[in-house]
């Protein structure tokens, strides 16, 4: 990521409509809400699933 990832910012009223725009848009691999269109959204929901369940079972830690 350090020598891939690039970060841009633009200031908007509404960044909620704008991400939401976004993400219907684009194919944003590791984002699950509104993004059913995602080639991956199946297989990230069951291993969120999943660990949601195993973490459940983990004892709470003090």
């Amino acid at each position: 990521m350090g020598a891939h990832a690039r970060v841009a910012f633009v200031l908007n009223d509404a960044p909620w409509a704008l991400e939401h725009e976004l993400i219907k848009r684009e194919t944003l691999p590791l984002n699950i809400a509104g993004n059913a269109h995602s080639p991956y959204c199946t297989a990230l929901r069951a291993l969120h699933d999943e660990h949601k369940t195993r973490a459940r079972g983990l004892p709470i830690v003090p």
